[in-house]
Formats: C-alpha cells, sequence, structure tokens
C-alpha cells in the first residue's frame, strides 16, 4: 500500500513539472551590457537609434522610441548619466587599462617579488643555519682545522693538571729542584700563566662565538702554553744549577778548610784548578 501511495506522488509531480516550460529570454540590451562589463566590446549600445535614410545618409530627428526611453531625450537619466556613460571612456574591468587587468598585472607583479624574496630570505634562513653552526659551541669537535691541528697540539694543555702539586705533576726532573722553587716563590707565576692558558681554551670550547675570533683563541692559547713551557723548562733548570753550584761551593768550602794558612792567594788557586780542571 505504501508503495503504491509513493509512485501515485511521484507521477503526479512528474506530470505537474511537465506542464512548466523553460523560456530563454533573448534581449540584446542585456547581451550587449554583459559584454561592455567584460572585454567583448564597448562600442555596442542596444537599443540603437533609427533615422530616415537618404543614399545612405541619416536625416530627420531619431525615431526609435526605445533608444529615446534609455539613451535620449524621454529619459532623466539618459540625458544625465546613460549618455554619459555611452559618451564616456571605457570603462570595463577587464579592458587593456580596466581595474581587473591593472589588478591581475599587480598581482602577478607581487607574485615574482615574493618569489624573489621568498629566495632571498630561503638563502638567507640557511645562511644563518651556516652561521649558527661557525657560531654554536656544540659543533667544536666535529670542525676539520680544529680535528687536524689544534686538537692535538692543545691536548697536553686540556691534560696538564689545573691545580698540580707534586714535583712530577708539574714536570720537575726532581724533587729537590721542586721544594727549591716551591720555597722561593717561583710556581706562582707559573699558576698564573696556567690559569690564564686555561681559560682561554676553555672559553674558546664553551662560548658561542664566531669561528674566525674560535680559532684566534685556540692559536692564543698554544702560543701561550708553548710559553708556559719553556718557563717551566727554565723554571727547572735555573734550580738544579743552583743546586749544582751550591753543592760545588760547599764541596769547595770543605776542600779549603785542609788549607794552611801560610799558603799565598796563587797557591790556592793552582790547588784548585788541579782538583777540578777534569770537571769543567
Amino acid at each position: 500500500m505504501k508503495q503504491t501511495i509513493f509512485y501515485l506522488c511521484l507521477l503526479a509531480t512528474s506530470a505537474v513539472f511537465a506542464q512548466y516550460k523553460v523560456t530563454k529570454v533573448k534581449d540584446e540590451a542585456l547581451n550587449a551590457q554583459e559584454k561592455r562589463q567584460v572585454f567583448q566590446q564597448w562600442g555596442d549600445f542596444k537599443p540603437e537609434a533609427q533615422y530616415k535614410t537618404i543614399f545612405g545618409i541619416k536625416v530627420g530627428p531619431q525615431l526609435s522610441k526605445n533608444h529615446s526611453m534609455v539613451w535620449g531625450w524621454l529619459s532623466y537619466n539618459g540625458r544625465r548619466y546613460n549618455h554619459r556613460y555611452m559618451d564616456g571612456p571605457d570603462i570595463r574591468p577587464l579592458s587593456a587599462t580596466g581595474l581587473e587587468t591593472q589588478r591581475q598585472a599587480k598581482a602577478m607583479i607581487m607574485q615574482k617579488e615574493a618569489e624573489t624574496i621568498k629566495k632571498h630570505v630561503d638563502s638567507i634562513y640557511k645562511r644563518s643555519l651556516s652561521d649558527m653552526a661557525h657560531w654554536t659551541s656544540l659543533t667544536v669537535n666535529a670542525d676539520p682545522l680544529f680535528l687536524l691541528y689544534y686538537k692535538r697540539m692543545l691536548t697536553p694543555l686540556k691534560n696538564f693538571p689545573d691545580n698540580p702539586q707534586t714535583f712530577s705533576q708539574w714536570g720537575f726532573k726532581d724533587e729537590k729542584s721542586f721544594e727549591n722553587a716551591k720555597r722561593t716563590g717561583q710556581l706562582q707565576p707559573l699558576q698564573e700563566k696556567l690559569d690564564i692558558i686555561k681559560g682561554i681554551y676553555q672559553k674558546a670550547t664553551t662560548l658561542d662565538m664566531p669561528r674566525g675570533k674560535r680559532f684566534l683563541m685556540y692559536h692564543k692559547a698554544l702560543i701561550g702554553w708553548r710559553e708556559f713551557k719553556r718557563m717551566l723548562q727554565n723554571t727547572g733548570n735555573i734550580n738544579l744549577w743552583f743546586l749544582e753550584t751550591e753543592r760545588l761551593l760547599n764541596e769547595s768550602y770543605k776542600a779549603t778548610d785542609g788549607i794552611s794558612p801560610l799558603m799565598d792567594d796563587i797557591q790556592i788557586m793552582e790547588g784548585i784548578m788541579r782538583e777540578y780542571k777534569h770537571k769543567f
């Protein structure tokens, strides 16, 4: 029963819609207005004026009532606005000089400028990443120049104790020379020099800075390390020479104990030269 009612309603609806016909309106004035709004034609203004002609020449007044109602003296708007619109410049948006054409041209120019700016921004971004890779301290151990030269040259500085206490940590040859340098205050300048160059090396490996400045600090630390080693070596040699000289002087004093007070200076000097001539 429900299906039968459904089919009856469907047939009734089809019969109602079948009674209507679609009428296509063909108005030349509307078509001409649509053409004027785009890019097809500007000079076709419908309805057109009609005149009597003699041998193809227009004579007499305008005879078209429709033209007079739209463009002519029968229309108030025709005399003021419509006529100014018909005789005015070409204002089609898609004409050669239309606003839409200008907008599209500007849009294309802006798109090209945007592409150019994007290329610059991308290049700046990539350059920034590259600069950041050179600035950050996270990539210090991956730098080729550091791996090839400065790491190998500055590893002894890195492994040297920050606050050495014994003669072996300082690098002295024996403990007596170390104790003499410690007693005479010769270790304090060495410790100050060591603190300075270790601080330079630590800043170069931990702070964010340009790659060139980082390598200048590496080189400064390397020069300071070489100066420190020379100072340490000179300090050790000076103390060794001092102890050896002190020992020789003590031996000389002991040797003079058996000198007779009747001997003159020449005899004393000859005796000393005979005893030490093979030692120097």
